[in-house]
This record gives structure tokens, sequence and C-alpha cells, in this order.
């Protein structure tokens, strides 16, 4: 669609011209165009009274402040109202005022308690595209996946899918094979619906395991559904591609499924917990500060390559880290890395982490430790650690334990006497001489540090020299320069040379 003209602005002499044009049109004249209507009225224009043109001007006045509140006649560069535009912005800042109070409700009524937020089920969800269908303006989606965990027993179930194009013959539609193939090449290696095996054309059957693995009961008994946020061009994880496929889900007409930031939700979770780790444990966990903080965490991605977390489909493959069931897994193991941690949670390996993850406990680290306000003053409780042994457990929170065996060790370095340097001169008759004393030994035990010679350069030139005769001089001895030992420039010492050079280029004589 070309875009609109932009509508020119109605001035004092259109509305005298019209008025104009009314009043001849009442006495029986004709015009032929509005161009004749200009050329005739503006003699009358030029002589109008000026109280007059007062009031043509003050109706321009006001039709310039109708012309710039209207929006639904303007339009930007590509023909789109400012109205639609507006409309669409509204929109987004009422769903983003939605998902911040819905994630903010949630989570206050589960950190009351630890058990209450280490038992509730979150679900992660992600999907991978074959090609964007511009007719729809929805991603046909080629692979989803649908995480469910608590922070207590990690990855509870997954549910993953190969949903054949939900199209009237069930195939990509005309004009798009160009993008599916470089999708799969690029992005996710599944093949094309047609030479799919594995690929699942029973859309009722996806639906009523969606409902059911989400445990939806009645037409607003939906949970909230987290996923990244924002375009990814190597991975196809976006929130759009998510949300056409909860659309070819969807049963009832009214019904809307929350799909939201995943990052956000990161970012509050992880808030709680460590309020929770400090009301109960007494610990100065510190929070993310920001949001992006979460974001970037969730995109590092530590865990891309493990290949034991994809479908069977992708474990032969070249792209297997952009396996769906594979993502929404690694985004729960690093969920659980900080909350766990946060809350003295055991990691278990495959459920919490990867499965070639090696965690360690002792007895204490299964027990929450009371406030340090219960706890006895100048003492640190670690009873099953011992300070000899250089690898310290790492617990079910990271190196919380290794840092508290560093800083015991640290506390007894600094307590040990050290060697101090002290250089006495008062008792020093020779400035030369230095005398090493340490503490605790008596001040007439020295160890005298002999001076190094003076090393001279193989050139001997006049400065070469000077140096010399300052080595020959006993230390602490001044020795005594006369004027003949640093010449005037442009001359140099008497009886070297018998004739100045008085023109010339630099300093020097000429030799005779």
């Amino acid at each position: 669609m070309p875009p609109k003209k932009k509508k020119q602005p109605r001035n004092a002499f259109y509305f005298f011209m019209m008025d104009w044009k009314k009043e001849k049109e009442e006495q029986g004249q004709r015009f032929s165009n509005l161009q004749e209507v200009t050329q005739l009225c503006s003699d009358d224009w030029k002589h109008l009274p000026e109280h007059n043109l007062l009031i043509y001007k003050q109706m321009e006045k006001e039709a310039k402040g109708r012309d710039k509140d209207d929006k639904a006649n303007k339009y930007d560069s590509l023909g789109k109202p400012f109205s639609q535009i507006e409309n669409e912005r509204r929109e987004q800042e009422l769903a983003s005022q939605k998902m911040y109070s819905d994630i903010d409700d949630m989570l206050m009524t589960l950190a009351s308690n630890v058990d209450y937020i280490s038992n509730h089920c979150f679900f992660l969800i992600h999907s991978n595209v074959y090609c964007y269908w511009g007719q729809q303006k929805r991603y046909i989606p080629a692979e989803v996946a649908i995480s469910k965990f608590n922070l207590k027993n990690g990855v509870i179930d997954t549910y993953h899918v190969f949903p054949a194009p939900n199209t009237d013959n069930g195939e990509i539609p005309l004009g798009y094979r160009y993008e599916v193939n470089q999708n799969t090449d690029t992005v996710h290696s599944i093949p094309d619906p047609r030479e799919f095996n594995l690929v699942e054309k029973d859309w009722e059957k996806i639906r009523q395991d969606v409902y059911e693995f989400l445990g939806v009961k009645g037409e607003t008994d939906f949970p909230p559904l987290f996923t990244m946020k924002g375009d990814d061009a190597n991975t196809n994880c976006y929130e759009t591609s998510c949300r056409s496929f909860l659309d070819f889900v969807s049963i009832f007409s009214d019904e809307e499924f929350r799909l939201y930031d995943l990052s956000l939700f990161f970012f509050k979770l992880y808030e709680v917990c460590s309020n929770l780790a400090c009301k109960l444990f007494d610990d100065e966990e510190e929070a993310f500060v920001v949001q992006g903080v979460a974001h970037q965490q969730l995109t590092r991605d530590y865990y891309n390559h493990e290949q034991g977390i994809t479908c069977k489909f992708h474990t032969d493959t070249d792209y297997y880290f952009n396996c769906s069931k594979s993502f929404v897994q690694r985004w729960v193991f690093l969920i659980c890395e900080f909350c766990c941690k946060a809350l003295r949670l055991k990691m278990i390996p495959g459920k919490h982490c990867i499965s070639t993850a090696k965690i360690s406990y002792t007895d204490d680290q299964q027990t929450r430790r009371p406030p340090q306000s219960q706890q006895t003053s100048n003492t640190v409780r670690m009873s099953n650690l011992s300070l000899e042994d250089e690898t310290a457990p790492a617990g079910a929170w990271g190196g919380r334990m290794q840092s508290e065996v560093v800083r015991v060790r640290e506390n007894q370095r600094q307590s040990q006497p050290k060697e101090v340097l002290v250089i006495d001169r008062s008792i020093i008759p020779d400035p030369a001489q230095i005398r090493v004393l340490q503490t605790g030994q008596a001040p007439n035990v020295v160890s005298e540090i002999k001076q190094e010679p003076v090393r001279l350069p193989t050139t001997m030139g006049r400065g070469e020299m000077m140096a010399r005769g300052l080595g020959h001089h006993p230390a602490g001895v001044n020795p005594s320069f006369s004027s003949e030992d640093f010449p005037a420039l442009g001359s140099s010492r008497p009886g070297r040379l018998d004739k100045p050079l008085t023109t010339g280029w630099g300093r020097g004589f000429l030799k005779q």
C-alpha cells in the first residue's frame, strides 16, 4: 500500500474562499473548480477589513488544533495511521503492566514460606519454526517443547512434539519453501514435513496433550508460560513463535494463554529467594541488580553443548544445541543454579543440573542453619570441614563452603608474625651500611649489605670519565668540580684546542 499524501493544512484564506463561494452560489453563480474560485475571490481577500480578517485567522487557528489531535488522518512513512500506532502502543503497555502484576502476585503468595515456593510448578516453553507466514501474520511451528519444573524436584516432565503445518492441506504454504530450507540448513535441521516421519498431523491430539500437560480444567485455569522475549535469528527463540503455536492450540474462542518474559520471571524469582535466604539463614545473598543481569545469565547458556538433554532426533544432528527440548531444560538448570543455592536446596544431577555434574554434601549442609543472632559470637560452625583439606566440598550451593575455608585460612595467616625491615640510621655511623633487624632479636645482631661496585660503560666520553671519577671517591665525600669541567656552550676546555670556532655549525673547534 503506497503511503498517502500528507493533508495540506487549511489557512484563513481557505475559509474565506469557501464562504465567498457559498455566497456567490446562493446568488446563482456557478464555478467549474476551486482554482477558478481562487482567482475570482483574491481581490476581495486583499481588501478584506481587519475585523473580518481576524475572524478567519481564528478559524485557521482552531482548525490547526483539531488537525493536530486528529491522528486518524495522519500517517507515518509506511502509510500506517498514527491512531493505529497509538493503540498498539497502549495495548503493549497494558500487557506489560499485566505481566508485571501477575508475576508479582504469584510470587508474593509463595514468598511467605520456603516450602510453598520450592514445591510450586512453573512452565517454560520454546519453539522452532519453519517460516513466517506473511498472509496470516504468524509463524508456522516446526518443534515445540514445554518443561514443567519446581525448585525442589527440578525438571518434573517435558512435553515435546513436531507439529505439522496447521494449513488446509497440512503442508508449507506456496512460496515459503526457500525460507524453510534455510532454517533447516542453518538452525534446527528439521526437514520438510512431507519428508519427516516424526511429524504429528493430528492437531486435536496436540491440543489435548497440551491441555493435559498444563493441567487446564476450565476456560480460565491457564498457568503462565515463560519464554525468552525478543527475536533471535540463530535459534528462532522468540515470543511470537511460541504465541503462534498457542494460537493454533486454542480451543475456546475467548481464552488467552499468558505468555510472559522469562528473564523478568527469573529476576523476580531470584529476588524472592534471596530475601528468604536473608530471613531464614541470615545470609547476605545478593539478588540481581536489574533485569538485564538475569537476561545475560540466560543468554550465556553454559550447558548448550550438553547432548544428554536433547530429543532423539537432534542427538545425531549438527544443531543438537538448538533443540527445543534442550533449551527448556537448560533454562531450568540455570534458574535452579541460583535459586536452589539461595534456599539451600539439594540439587539432583539430571534434574537441577546436568547429569555429569559432581556434587558432594556434608551432614550439616542438609539442615538449615539458624540465624547468626542465635549462634555463638566469634565462632564458625564448620564441624565437617577440615582446614587441612585443600579441596573442600562445594555443597548444594556451589562455592559457599570453599569461601569460608579460605576466609579462615586468611585470618590465621594474618595472625602469624612477619619479618619487618628496620633501617636504624642513628646507630649506623657509616651511611653506606644498612643493618637488617628482625622483631624479637637483639639490636646488636645485624647483617651488612655490601655495596655493589659502580659499573662503567665500555666507551669513555667526557660523561663516562666523570662517572669513573665519582666511583673512585669514597662514599659520603663530595668530589670538587671547577668551571673547567663544565665549559660554556660553543666552547671547550682551554688548552685542548688553540683557536675557538666562532662561526659554523654546532659546538667544537677546528683543528689546525
